[in-house]
């Protein structure tokens, strides 16, 4: 029957693809070729470097020692070590570092659909629909933040990011005003730009709802193409903020329901009386939005598949120990293309349906009882997040989702393969040793080298300590098996 499952004997996944993040010795220009400048701040560079054996596009953002303070410095080292922690599709990921004499890189994923800025600048106004889709994946990662007890403190259109010219799905970008929240006290200074700070972020203490007043100024933008508060000077601006007072009403708002006046009412109110960025994620307007969708466009057949797809594989998903998974969870860090990668986020963010940025139990049972039929049980959707749950809190969290959902296929094609050994081979010397392999894989906590050693040497019988190519392809089978 199709919805019987015997889950088969498995160990908890403990790795986290997160886990990876490489800090370099070597020089950046012997993985990357760097190309042009792609966007620059007060302190850094960036640009579109691509990975020489990948292939895959990157942000570099490069900063020059001499122009940091040392307390710039910790505050740079501070955002690096935040992003690392988060794990949300809709937030910008920190691959890996590099660090020379006069510079450092820190490698960054690429977005080339450019910003939200730029798309608001092009397109004047966007429909409801599409403002509620950008809007909500917005309210998506901030709540994911909240709970996590952080404030992005910039929210604006230049930091979000589309990840390419084909799709809606954005991207929140530049964590440098970050800061974590302290339960037993407000936060006080004054963080952000003009045009989105809340009223009592300028008055100097604050609490995170100043980032879902950030949201409900962008909404309003998305909508109108204007600010709701605006103004010939920062100062202007600021003092209309604080008077509190925009319009609802009027021929540039003659368009918009009344559904989106409600909610942006609830946002670009005072403190005390505003939604959290959860309440908001569920407002009534998004419901009404994705209906009127989904009534007038036909049944994406591709995206089922990919859930279907996804599904199956954490179905299937099976690994005897942390070898194993500490390879995948490498490879899906470094070695996935933005392609494959998209495809996941789609399932993903199809099967969060609360916005928090994980997967309960009941989303995803909801999702197999959908894609699956009725019969799929609890007792089988209990079994695989005790498989995925790395974390061990009941939940299925982004890269735990990758992690056990990606098609370990991909991984095997020869072009993959040959990319990947190369990376590995240090030295270059077209061999890989054991302890090139532990340089890579041993950045996991989880990994046990003792394991690798047994696999490494399946591979090689004679004990010669390193492997040719075709050796590796045989390990690399075994692993993801």
């Amino acid at each position: 029957m199709r919805g019987t499952f015997e889950a088969p004997e498995r160990e908890r996944v403990d790795v986290n693809p997160k886990e990876f993040y490489l800090k370099h010795t070597d020089q950046i220009k012997d993985h990357y070729d760097i190309h042009e400048v792609v966007g620059e701040g007060a302190l850094s560079r960036v640009k579109r470097g691509v990975h020489k054996l990948s292939q895959v596009t990157r942000a570099i953002k490069v900063v020059r020692k001499e122009d940091l303070e040392w307390g710039d410095r910790g505050k740079l080292l501070d955002e690096i070590e935040l992003l690392k922690e988060l794990d949300h599709p809709n937030i910008g990921q920190v691959i890996e570092m590099f660090e020379d004499k006069k510079k450092m890189y820190f490698v960054n994923e690429m977005f080339s659909g450019g910003s939200l800025y730029e798309a608001v600048g092009r397109d004047l106004a966007f429909s409801e629909l599409k403002a509620a889709k950008v809007t909500r994946q917005l309210l998506s990662a901030v709540s994911y933040l909240h709970a996590q007890n952080i404030v992005h403190g910039d929210i604006k259109p230049q930091n979000i990011h589309f990840r390419s010219p084909q799709e809606e799905m954005i991207k929140l970008i530049d964590f440098a005003t970050s800061r974590r929240i302290n339960a037993e006290h407000a936060m006080h200074g004054v963080f952000g730009t003009s045009y989105y700070l809340a009223p009592e972020v300028i008055e100097g203490t604050y609490s995170e709802k100043c980032d879902v007043w950030s949201v409900g100024v962008i909404l309003y933008i998305l909508l109108t193409g204007e600010p709701p508060f605006n103004g010939a000077t920062d100062q202007e601006v600021v003092d209309q903020i604080k008077a509190g007072e925009f319009a609802l009403e009027g021929e540039h708002m003659s368009h918009v329901s009344q559904e989106v006046k409600d909610l942006l009412s609830q946002l670009l109110t005072r403190e005390e009386n505003r939604l959290t960025a959860q309440e908001a994620f569920h407002h009534p307007w998004f419901e009404l939005c994705k209906a009127i969708e989904e009534e007038g466009e036909e049944v994406d057949h591709a995206k089922q598949q990919h859930i279907h797809r996804a599904l199956s594989n954490l179905r299937n998903f099976s690994t005897k120990h942390k070898v194993k998974q500490s390879a995948l969870g490498y490879l899906v860090q470094h070695f996935m293309s933005m392609s494959e990668k998209a495809e996941l986020e789609q399932v993903f963010n199809a099967l969060d349906t609360s916005g928090d940025g994980v997967l309960s139990k009941d989303e995803l049972l909801d999702g197999y009882r959908k894609y699956y039929g009725d019969d799929f049980n609890e007792k089988e959707v209990e079994a695989l997040i005790g498989m995925a749950d790395a974390s061990e809190d009941g939940l299925i969290g982004y890269s735990e989702f990758m992690l056990t959902c990606v098609n370990t296929e991909k991984f095997q094609t020869h072009a993959k393969l040959e990319a990947i050994f190369n990376e590995l081979d240090i030295d270059k010397n077209n061999r890989i040793s054991l302890d090139e392999l532990n340089q890579f894989l041993g950045s996991s906590e989880h990994m046990d080298k003792e394991a690798l050693a047994e696999e490494f040497a399946q591979v090689d019988p004679t004990g010669q300590g390193e492997i040719t190519f075709s050796q590796f392809q045989v390990l690399i089978t075994n692993l993801l098996q």
